[in-house]
This record gives structure tokens, C-alpha cells and sequence, in this order.
């Protein structure tokens, strides 16, 4: 009984021993490309070995599955090929899992190098359910690569296409196409189109490589460039495409894109563009490269980089943003040339109307500004917004931070414009009001004129878009500077009123203060109001208690100044002649610096600026202290102190130091030279004094240096003629000294008669007012009794 199981284990165990080993032999033939004959058929040619259905080879790596092929029949030859029917191959994946299937009618399979030539309804379906169609194909299993040559079709989700040559790396997991093709993408709404030369289809990353001239068109729009990359979605709906290489993008509406790069970013599903990006090539200050540009039929807009964003399909509105070295132009809305430092528009989806704009940055605009409502050659900020309407209608502009407005009108005239904040109402599209806040000013060069306005606050008022009015609040001061002149104003409100563009009327109240200066003096005129009037090129100025005129002379030798201060109804000022007009209840007083002051009355005063002389007409009469000069015309040259009356007629009181003692003299003119402190009587002269009369040619007042208002002495000349009660005397000279009295005569034959003592007569003869004591000098005959 043992030895019969001792028998019984050795069978075992060889049977055993040889059941190994024959596994060990299969799976080294299988590994050589080798399978036993599923079913022997007698050989048809020498060539061939044997032939076989249901024929399945695997190739295996470090103890894993890597490829598989399946047939229903296999004839192998002599050489190691195998002729495959109803062919079909495999690729596992890593895990284990079949990830591609090729296909085909028929197959030679290389056994020495491993290579799988497949033919007829080839089939290529990848893991991702990318199906390629062909008509013949090759696979290099020791290089897990499948080519095609001559011709494919292929579709991928909602992608399909053809082309010439396939290069599919397995392992990698990378379909490379060479050679013209071309692609079509079924969105939801639209059909693309896409040629290239080549291409590379990443698996994994799901993303398509287009290059060497790539073009892409569809119902609206077409894109081109160098080079295009497609990501795909899940269910292969493309999500993003990224263009570069002189990108050019074309849209309905005639809207274009372009630039180095193009990102476009779709809507999943609809295929929708939801977004963009546009890129300029990298640039230096000295070469700026290949501009990001977006342009329409009325706009152009060029920056480093160009953001879209559409929003979703039920938005009305899409966004523009625009980075660095911003450059702008919209003739619609009169900007020929816009610059900043970023961008951002918001613009209607279907009538691409702008809504709203916003400039930051070293905002530079030029052209005829309609938007912030600014009609001026160019502006510039920090940030300029314009909002529109739906349809395109400006609504308000805000422009802000260190504003400029700059106009040139032909080459002589010049407007800036200061502020640091400017908004622009509307009303149908049109400007309505402008308000410029925070001390604006405003400058203008008109030649050699130059002007200048300040104020806290300035507001323009417009109807149906016309300018119709400037007003300007608040501390405003205004100058304007010329070679002649230098004339300024201040008041706390100035209006300006415009008619079909032109000026037409200018209107300053409240606290009106008028200067100018030039080189004979300065003034300053203060009134309640002023009003401008453009045709006559006058100021009018007003005030219920009386305008005030306040002038000085000017001396540049140190000299000390003669000021006034003039009252009257009212004032006018030419601006253009240099001409100041005072009417009404005219009354100047002169501050004299080395006497008392000195009043005129008037109807009427004329002063040119130009050379500094007042006219006073309208029964001018000068008052100081107990004296009074009258005439026709009284005239001031406050450039050398002079004054002047026509058919003067002045009365003094105190002149010989008595206070009762008033003296008249009358003449046809009155010349006062205040730095000489002579006033000269000329034209035929009558000086009368109680009983006492003097007649001559001439007569001459002399001051005291001490006290202007003090008469030093008299002087007559020509034929003068002395009358004291029943006394008289005559010669052609005579010196009076009004502090003592006496008269000095002199001339070829001066005469003194007194009726009841005689006649003296003398070459120089001296007499004593109210007395009767005579001095002769140099005698020419004795008295007579």
C-alpha cells in the first residue's frame, strides 16, 4: 500500500512539474510574438508557415499589458510577417485599461520590428472618444507611435476636420498633424472653420496646438495668427483659444482686434465669447512693437494690453479695459487723439454705442472734445469719466486731478484752462453747464496781450449746446497784461454772456475792484458793479454810494507820490484807448505828501491812463483850505505834477498872513508845477485884493518848500498895472512879497503916482501895500507935488 502511493506522488508531481513548465514556455513564446495554431491548415506556398482564425497577440512590459491584437484570420510566412483580417489593436493604459483602438479591414503585422500596417475603413478611436478615420495606417509598437500619410478624418466632440499626415504618440499621448488641414467646430449658435499647417493635440491637457498660419472663421467673425491654442472642455467644447503671432481678430459691426497675442475665453456650452485679452508685443520706449489695437467704424483704441469683457447672453453691455500707453481716438465724438495710462469703456452689446468711459493717468485728449462738453485743441488730467446713455447720448463728464484745457485759435490766440475738478452736465446729448471747482483759472493769449481769470468756483451755462454764459463765484480776480499796461480786477461775481459765440456782455458785482498800472501811474477803481460792453469796449462801473477811483503817480527816482481819490456817479473805461471816463458829481481828493489835501469838483473826468492826465470839465473847481480855482477844463499830469486850468478863475485867503485877507486872480490859463512850486497865470492876468488890483501879461505864484499851500511871493509880468484905491503903479515887472507887504516894480520906466503927492518913476521903485511909503531905487526924476 505504500508503494502504490509512493507511485501515485511521483505522477503527481511530474505532471505537476511538467504543467509549469509548459506555462513557463507559453509565456516565452507569447513574449517572442508567437501562439501555438488555434487551427492547422495544410500550406498553401512555401512561404507560408501556417494559418490560423481568431488570432490575438499581446505585448507585454515589466509583467503588464501594453498592446493587443485581435483578427479573425492570420496567415503567417516564413519571413515573420502576419497577413491580419477584420484587424483590430489595442493600448492599455497604466491601470490596466484599454485607452486606444485602431481598426481596419486588413493588417500586415511585422514581427521582427514590431510594426502593424493596417488598411482599408481604418479606425482610430482615442481614450478621450476622438474618432480618426483613414484609409491606411502604420504603428511602431516598439515606439508606440501610429503615422498616417495620405490623408485622414477625424472628429473629436464638436471638433471635425481632415488633413494629410497623422503622427499619434501614444505613450505621450500627443496627436501631431502636418500639412495642410482644416477643422470645423460645431457651436451652438455658429460653425468655425480652422486651417493650419500643423497642429498637436495634447490628450491629457486637452489643449490644440495650431500653427504656421492659422485662420479661424465663423458666422461672425474670423481669427488669424501664427499660432492658435485650443483648450478643450469635458465634453470637447472649446473654453479658451490663445492666438499669437501678429493675432488678428475680426468681428460683425466691423469691429477688429489685433495684436502680438489674442486670448479668447468661451461661454461652456454655447461657445460664446464671454471675455478677451489682447497683448502687444514686448516694447521698449524706443521701438513699440506690435500694438494691442481694438477699432470700429467710430473708434480706435491701441494699448500694451486690451481686456473685454462681454458678460453673460442676457447683458446689454460689454466692458473695454485698456493698460498702459493708452492711445484713443473717436472722431464721432470729437476726440482726434486721446493718452493715458489705462482705459475703460463700457459700450452697448448690439448698437456698440459707448455708455461710459474712464481715462487714468497722465490723461493727454486733443481734437474737438464733444464728450466732457470742452471745446479745446487738447485737455489733460489724472482721470476723465464720461457717462452716455443708452443710446449714446453724453449724460456728465467728471474730469479731475491737476485739469488742463488748452485751445489755439490760429497762431496768436491761446486759451488754458487750470482746474482741479471739471463735470460736464447734459441735457439731450447737448451741454447744459460746466462747473469748475477748486480755484480754476483760466488764461489767454491774445498777441502780446496776454489775460488771466481766477476764481473758487467757475460755471459755464449752455442752451441746445451753444455757450451761453460764464459766471464765476467766489474771490475772482481777472488780469490782462500788455507792453502798454497792467490791468486787473477782482469782485466776487463776473458773469459773461455770449450771443452766436461771440461776447456780448461781461458783468462783475459784489466787492467790484478795477487796477491797472503803466508807466506814468497806477489806479484802483472800487464799485458795487461793472459791466463790459463788447461793441464800444467799455467798463461801466456803479455803485449806489458812488464808485471810487484811486490813483498815484508813478516815480521811479524815488520821488515822493501825489494820490487821489475820486468819487462820482459813475465810471467808464476804455480798455483798447487807455481812457477813464467819470460823470456825475465828480469829486477828486489829492493827497499831498508835503501839504493838505486838495479837493476838485467836477461833472466830468477824463484820465489817460497813457500819459497820466486827469481832465476835469463841467465847472471844475480845485478847493484847498480857504482857497478855490475854477475854470473851464482843469487838468493833472500826475507823470510830472503839473497842473493846468483853462480860464481860471481862483481865490486865496491869508496870502499876506491875515486870515481875512482874500485875494482873486483871474486868467485864461493856470499853469502849476508842483516840483517847482510855481503856479503861473498867463494870457492877460487881473489879481484882486480888497482896494488892491494887479493887471499883467503873466503872473507867478511861488511856494514855500515848507508848506505848499503857502505863497512865498508874486511875481508879475508884462505890462503890469497896480491899482491901490486912488494909487496906482506901472511897469513891466513887479515882485510881490506878500509876508511884509511890499512891491518891488522894475522896467524902463516903472511909476508909482499917489494923487496927492505926485508921481515916482525909476527904473526900480519899491512900494508898501496900505501904506504909502515909497522906496526909489534907481530914480529917473524926483516926485512931483
Amino acid at each position: 500500500m505504500r508503494l502504490r502511493s509512493l507511485k501515485f506522488l511521483r505522477l503527481v508531481l511530474v505532471i505537476l512539474l511538467i504543467t509549469a513548465m509548459g506555462a513557463i514556455l507559453w509565456n516565452f513564446l507569447s513574449r517572442r510574438q508567437m501562439r501555438p495554431v488555434l487551427v492547422q491548415q495544410s500550406l498553401l506556398s512555401p512561404e507560408v508557415r501556417q494559418q490560423s482564425t481568431d488570432f490575438v497577440y499581446t505585448e507585454h512590459k515589466e509583467g503588464r499589458s501594453i498592446f493587443k491584437i485581435q483578427a479573425q484570420t492570420s496567415t503567417e510566412t516564413v519571413s515573420g510577417i502576419h497577413r491580419l483580417r477584420e484587424v483590430s489593436l489595442f493600448h492599455y493604459d497604466s491601470d490596466g485599461n484599454p485607452s486606444e483602438r485602431i481598426s481596419g479591414d486588413e493588417a500586415i503585422y511585422k514581427v521582427e520590428n514590431n510594426v502593424v500596417e493596417v488598411s482599408g475603413g481604418v479606425q482610430i478611436e482615442l481614450s478621450d472618444g476622438t474618432m480618426i478615420h483613414s484609409d491606411c495606417l502604420k504603428a511602431d509598437l516598439n515606439q508606440e507611435v501610429v503615422f498616417i500619410q495620405d490623408g485622414f478624418r477625424f472628429q473629436m466632440g464638436e471638433l471635425s476636420g481632415e488633413g494629410r499626415t497623422l503622427n499619434y504618440q501614444i505613450s505621450q499621448r500627443r496627436l501631431r498633424l502636418e500639412g495642410d488641414f482644416s477643422l470645423a467646430l460645431q457651436q451652438v449658435r455658429d460653425r468655425l472653420r480652422l486651417t493650419s499647417s500643423r497642429a498637436l493635440y495634447d490628450l491629457d491637457a486637452q489643449r490644440v496646438d495650431l500653427s504656421d498660419g492659422v485662420w479661424i472663421q465663423g458666422r461672425k467673425g474670423s481669427l488669424s495668427a501664427q499660432a492658435v491654442r485650443v483648450f478643450l472642455s469635458g465634453n470637447k467644447s472649446v473654453e479658451r483659444m490663445f492666438s499669437s503671432g501678429g493675432a488678428c481678430l475680426l468681428l460683425e459691426s466691423d469691429r477688429m482686434l489685433s495684436g502680438e497675442s489674442i486670448h479668447l475665453f468661451l461661454e461652456s456650452g454655447s461657445g460664446r465669447i464671454e471675455r478677451f485679452q489682447v497683448f502687444s508685443e514686448g516694447s521698449t520706449h524706443e521701438s513699440l512693437g506690435q500694438r494691442a489695437v481694438y477699432q470700429d467704424g467710430k473708434s480706435y483704441l491701441e494699448a500694451d494690453r486690451i481686456d473685454g469683457l462681454l458678460g453673460d447672453e442676457d447683458s446689454e453691455e460689454f466692458q473695454i479695459i485698456a493698460h498702459h500707453r493708452v492711445l484713443v481716438r473717436a472722431q464721432s465724438h470729437g476726440l482726434d487723439e486721446g493718452r493715458a495710462n489705462r482705459m475703460s469703456a463700457r459700450l452697448n452689446q448690439r448698437s456698440q454705442r459707448l455708455l461710459w468711459l474712464e481715462l487714468n493717468g497722465d490723461v493727454v485728449l486733443r481734437g474737438q472734445v464733444q464728450g466732457p462738453g470742452v471745446s479745446s485743441d487738447s485737455l489733460r488730467g489724472d482721470v476723465v469719466v464720461l457717462e452716455l446713455g443708452p443710446d449714446g447720448v453724453p449724460d456728465q463728464a467728471r474730469i479731475s486731478g491737476n485739469v488742463t484745457a488748452t485751445s489755439h485759435m490760429g497762431t496768436d490766440q491761446l486759451t488754458r484752462f487750470d482746474a482741479s475738478l471739471l463735470q460736464v452736465f447734459f441735457s439731450n446729448g447737448e451741454p447744459q453747464r460746466i462747473v469748475a471747482t477748486t480755484d480754476p483759472v483760466i488764461k489767454q493769449s491774445l498777441g502780446q496781450e496776454k489775460r488771466v481769470v481766477k476764481a473758487r468756483r467757475i460755471e459755464a451755462l449752455f442752451t441746445a449746446g451753444i455757450l451761453e454764459n460764464i459766471l464765476a463765484r467766489g474771490d475772482v480776480s481777472w488780469k490782462i497784461l500788455s507792453k502798454e499796461r497792467h490791468q486787473e480786477g477782482e469782485s466776487q461775481r463776473l458773469s459773461i454772456g455770449y450771443g452766436n459765440g461771440q461776447v456780448q456782455k461781461v458783468q462783475g458785482q459784489d466787492q467790484v475792484v478795477y487796477k491797472e498800472e503803466n508807466q506814468s501811474g497806477r489806479l484802483t477803481l472800487r464799485a458795487e458793479s461793472a459791466v463790459y460792453d463788447v461793441v464800444t469796449s467799455l467798463f461801466s462801473f456803479s455803485d449806489p454810494d458812488g464808485p471810487l477811483l484811486h490813483y498815484s503817480e508813478s516815480k521811479e527816482d524815488g520821488t515822493k507820490f501825489i494820490e487821489s481819490k475820486t468819487k462820482a456817479d459813475g465810471f467808464q473805461v476804455d480798455s483798447k484807448r487807455g481812457k477813464i471816463a467819470a460823470n456825475g458829481k465828480v469829486q477828486t481828493i489829492f493827497n499831498l505828501s508835503d501839504g493838505e489835501p486838495v479837493l476838485v469838483r467836477a461833472d466830468h473826468l477824463l484820465l489817460e491812463s497813457g500819459d497820466g492826465v486827469l481832465r476835469y470839465t463841467g465847472s471844475p473847481r480845485i478847493l484847498q483850505q480857504s482857497s478855490l480855482i475854477q475854470g473851464t477844463i482843469i487838468s493833472f499830469d500826475s507823470r510830472n505834477g503839473q497842473l493846468e486850468v483853462e480860464n481860471v478863475d481862483s481865490t486865496f485867503s491869508g496870502i499876506s498872513g491875515a486870515s481875512d485877507q482874500e485875494y482873486r486872480i483871474q486868467a485864461p490859463v493856470l499853469i502849476y508845477q508842483r516840483t517847482a512850486g510855481r503856479a503861473r497865470y498867463k494870457g492877460g492876468v487881473r489879481m484882486q485884493s480888497g482896494n488892491l488890483s494887479v493887471d499883467a501879461t503873466s503872473l507867478d505864484l511861488l511856494m514855500n518848500s515848507a508848506s505848499a499851500d503857502s505863497i512865498r511871493r508874486v511875481e508879475a509880468r508884462g505890462q503890469v498895472h497896480i491899482q491901490e484905491g486912488r494909487r496906482w503903479a506901472r511897469g513891466d515887472e513887479a515882485i510881490y512879497d506878500p509876508q511884509v507887504g511890499r512891491v518891488k516894480l522894475t522896467g524902463e520906466l516903472a511909476q508909482i503916482v499917489e494923487p496927492l503927492q505926485g508921481t515916482a518913476s525909476g527904473r526900480r521903485l519899491t512900494m508898501y501895500v496900505g501904506t504909502h511909503k515909497i522906496v526909489i531905487d534907481d530914480p529917473a526924476s524926483l516926485p512931483t507935488p
